[in-house]
């Protein structure tokens, strides 16, 4: 009987027994052939217990809270928030969760400086110095700066002065403000503008603009409207006479230059030659002669009939006689030449004595004279006044310069003024009145009329150069003041 094999020994954690292996050359026997250790560190169990092992009060707990917020809630008894105080602050959050590593350097940024500006400090600061280094740059300062007196209320210079400190010898960069033009400050009590800058805003309207108006004033609101829209009307009337007046007026000038210049050959054209030929200029003076003096027209040569020319004898013979005729230059002598000169020098000093004669006796009528300029003067000054109070006397009517011209254009009407309504739709009290008007124009128009602002639309289309169509078109505006005169 054989003699019977070995048996391993039993492992300690009751893994079944293999086979020793001496070699672990592949990874195959590296994988099967695992040396454990015969004892293992296992962490402790972290699963919780048992449930049949624990009592009942660890089990189940009786949690009331909920039950008295909702009777809190319901009888409105304010609950009182839990304080935050625990929870540090936001800041100190985030540095202490912020990493040690330093972080990965970026771009650089740009300072946000255009490049423009940086030239232009770049000019600034090399312009020329004032004066020289050995003055102290009190070179080129005018007289008028050096004895300059210092101002101690004046605050701005005080504040300036300290702003600058040492670099006084810095060229200022800054421009000079514009000042406002004197046509906006100019303050001239006997001009119309003026007058009408000085009115109320809200001028008084009229009695019939009321919502329960007398029937007198609203008989007058309503003849006052009739008035207006009848001139509106009478207007539009005249410049429609005048536009078909125009209109007759070039249509009979197309006619006239038809019937003297016909069409010819079939309907075509005449050529550019014939008309600039010597029958055609001949035609076009008999034409001349039988429009301005009634004359009657000369005979004209039928087609294909050569007109006669008569000369006359006479005539031809004193023409050829001037042809044949040589004239001689012949060259002043000096005698001829001083002769000239001295009547030249007469003829000025006798110029010279009858205009001394002339203003010696303009002197004897000079009291006359100014007497003459002095009434047409006062007369001059007279009519400008009436006329001028005649026109603060309208403005003041109106409330403003309604219906004047000012500059080129002409203030309109405010329309709130004219607004009118009929019995009909007149309301029986405040309750029914109705909203209406536009406070946005009303407002706008009063400030046209109190010249405030500017009558018109000053907007003038300029071709612009080497361009064509509307992309060539350019808008600009021209400033209100340089109209007001």
């Amino acid at each position: 009987m054989a003699a019977a094999k070995k048996q391993p020994a039993a492992h300690p954690l009751g893994k079944p027994s293999s086979t020793s292996q001496s070699s672990r050359k592949t990874k195959s026997s590296w994988r099967k052939n695992i040396s454990l250790p015969p004892s293992i560190d296992t962490p402790p169990s972290t699963a919780p217990p048992a449930p049949h092992t624990l009592s009942n009060a660890q089990l189940f707990t009786e949690d009331r809270s909920a039950d008295r917020n909702s009777a809190n809630a319901i009888l409105g008894v304010g609950l009182h928030r839990k304080k935050k105080g625990g929870a540090g602050l936001k800041s100190l959050e985030v540095l202490k969760n912020r990493s040690d590593v330093p972080a990965v350097p970026g771009r650089a940024r740009t300072s946000g400086i255009s490049k423009a500006t940086k030239n232009q400090l770049r000019r600034i600061a090399q312009r020329p110095v004032l004066g020289g280094q050995e003055d102290g740059g009190a070179a080129g300062v005018k007289e008028a700066v050096k004895e300059a007196e210092f101002d101690m209320w004046d605050q701005q210079q005080k504040e300036q002065s300290e702003r600058k400190g040492e670099e006084e010898w810095i060229e200022d960069p800054r421009r000079v403000q514009a000042k406002a033009p004197r046509t906006m400050t100019n303050i001239n009590p006997s001009d119309p503008l003026t007058l009408a800058r000085s009115l109320p805003a809200l001028p008084t309207p009229h009695p019939g603009t009321s919502y329960n108006p007398t029937a007198s004033d609203h008989a007058s609101l309503l003849q006052l409207a009739y008035t207006s829209e009848l001139s509106k009307e009478q207007k539009e009337r005249e410049a429609a006479a005048f536009k078909t007046y125009l209109q007759k007026g070039r249509k009979e000038a197309r006619d006239q230059a038809l019937e003297a210049f016909p069409e010819e050959d079939g309907g075509k054209k005449r050529k550019r030659s014939s008309s600039f030929s010597k029958e055609g200029e001949q035609e076009r003076v008999n034409q001349t002669l039988v429009k301005m003096m009634g004359m009657d027209s000369l005979p004209r040569a039928a087609e294909g009939e050569e007109v006669e020319e008569v000369e006359e004898e006479d005539g031809g013979q004193e023409e050829s006689d001037e042809e044949d005729r040589v004239y001689e230059i012949k060259r002043k002598t000096k005698a001829q030449r001083a002769r000239a000169l001295r009547a030249k020098e007469e003829a000025l000093a006798a110029a010279a004595r009858k205009q001394a004669r002339l203003a010696k006796a303009e002197l004897y009528t000079l009291p006359s004279l100014r007497k003459k300029y002095n009434a047409a003067l006062r007369a001059r000054t007279e009519a400008a006044q009436k006329i001028r109070a005649k026109r603060e006397e309208q403005i003041r009517l109106k409330g403003g310069l309604e219906g004047l011209r000012v500059g080129r254009n002409r203030v309109g009407e405010v329309s709130s003024r004219t607004e009118v309504q009929l019995e009909e739709d007149l309301a029986e009290g405040l309750r029914g009145v109705k909203t209406e008007g536009n406070l946005f124009r009303d407002r706008f128009q009063s400030f046209q009329a109190r010249a405030l602002a500017e009558t018109g639309s000053n907007r003038y289309p300029v071709q612009k150069q080497g361009r064509t169509g509307k992309r060539g078109q350019k808008e600009f505006e021209i400033p209100s003041y340089r109209h007001f005169k």
